[in-house]
């Protein structure tokens, strides 16, 4: 009954009343549909995170490994094992000519030598000497014939392929060298012949791997024809005679080369 009167005798406080109860119940008809929406919305959060996966790249942009540069000046150090044959014909013929002996040996020597690169073909020139200890001997027909090639050198071009620090070539060009030579015919006496100049060819194949920036391992095959000069003649008053030897022989050697 108070309740009653006081609004009787307050008509804008009942009027303040009405309006307040109305905005509640409008606030909340409101709110109820954000909050829903806002429920959604945080439970779709995590799917929604899961799809955002960054595209992976294209090839072209992936860095690759930086390949060898093999141009360069080198020098170097080598050794090996030499094997083949020499062979010995004299200039009066006979069936007991040619007289063939075994020849082996090795080798231990330096080498200088300039690459140059070409995207991954790479060209080059090497020149080497080595002190050579390759030995053969022939006998038959009461001769005898010793031989010892005192030292080999080498003039070569080569052609190869680089696949990152791996280099394979090919190689071929000049080779020299001298040996000495003891012979006796018919029974004489041995002659020694000293310093006899040999010059020929040299073929082969080889690879070559960098071990660093400055350091690479080599393995290298030659075949090597020092062809067939004359090695020997008899002294002038005694009966003409001419004695040649070939001699073609087999290398394996191995070395280390230090690039600058």
């Amino acid at each position: 009954v108070e309740e009653k009167s006081l609004l009787l005798d307050h008509p804008n406080l009942a009027l303040t009343t009405v309006s307040y109860q109305t905005f509640t119940i409008m606030l909340e008809g409101l709110m109820r549909p954000l909050f829903a929406v806002c429920a959604i919305c945080i439970a779709a959060t995590p799917t929604f995170a899961a799809d955002l996966i960054l595209p992976e790249m294209d090839n072209e942009y992936e860095v690759s490994a930086p390949v060898a540069d093999w141009t360069a000046f080198y020098a170097g150090v080598f050794g090996g094992y030499t094997g083949g044959r020499s062979e010995y014909w004299g200039s009066t013929g006979g069936p007991t000519f040619p007289y063939v002996g075994d020849a082996a040996g090795g080798l231990v020597g330096f080498q200088l030598g300039a690459d140059y690169q070409v995207e991954s073909f790479v060209f080059g020139a090497a020149a080497d000497i080595a002190w050579a200890n390759l030995s053969s001997s022939a006998t038959g027909g009461g001769a005898e014939f010793d031989s010892r090639l005192d030292y080999l050198g080498t003039v070569r071009a080569r052609v190869g392929v680089a696949n990152e620090t791996l280099l394979g070539y090919v190689h071929g060009g000049l080779a020299y060298g001298s040996n000495t030579i003891n012979a006796r015919l018919g029974g004489a006496p041995f002659t020694e012949v000293h310093g006899n100049s040999r010059i020929g060819y040299t073929l082969g194949a080889g690879v070559e791997a960098k071990v660093s920036d400055n350091i690479s391992l080599l393995a290298e095959y030659s075949y090597t024809d020092l062809g067939d000069p004359i090695v020997f003649s008899n002294p002038p008053g005694s009966p003409a005679f001419d004695l040649r030897e070939s001699m073609r022989f087999h290398t394996v050697k191995v070395g280390l080369n230090y690039r600058f």
